[in-house]
């Protein structure tokens, strides 16, 4: 079977994800890092497939690479390779969740895995309009900013 092959079977077996992690700051559910490794390694063994994430560089920035690699393949055409940069961030703790999210978020976007929208539905949603406020409260907030 061929690697793409081997990668759309998993595609297409993987599924059933569930909101097992809560972010307390914003009181919903996530998919964790851990629930896709354990929904994946199975896969990954029965199909003879290696996936690593290592941390890199590109152009300077650090960035985050996602290897496949079919382990019954001896060529060129055995691995598939997808990398996106990181933000610039100097705070180790920043980092590492920033890591661990992309990690997620590029696993369950490569494998197509499906769960419950944890917060696309957020970020697509328009906030709630203020009411309106009548002219003489407009004119007094014009001119108490700074500009």
């Amino acid at each position: 079977m061929k690697l793409i092959e081997k990668i759309a079977f998993i595609q297409n077996t993987v599924d059933g994800l569930s909101k097992d992690g809560k972010n307390p700051h914003f009181k919903n559910g996530y998919v964790t890092l851990n629930q896709i490794i354990d929904a994946l390694r199975p896969m990954e063994i029965e199909q003879k497939l290696s996936i690593t994430m290592p941390l890199s560089h590109v152009m300077g920035r650090p960035s985050l690479k996602l290897v496949i690699t079919d382990l019954e393949i001896e060529n060129e055409d055995n691995c598939i390779t997808e990398e996106i940069t990181l933000p610039d961030l100097t705070d180790p703790q920043k980092m590492g969740s920033a890591i661990t999210y992309y990690r997620r978020y590029m696993l369950m976007s490569f494998f197509n895995l499906k769960s419950e929208d944890d917060d696309g539905s957020l970020a697509s949603t328009k906030p709630a309009s203020k009411p309106a406020q009548n002219k003489s409260t407009e004119q007094n907030k014009s001119t108490d900013l700074d500009w």
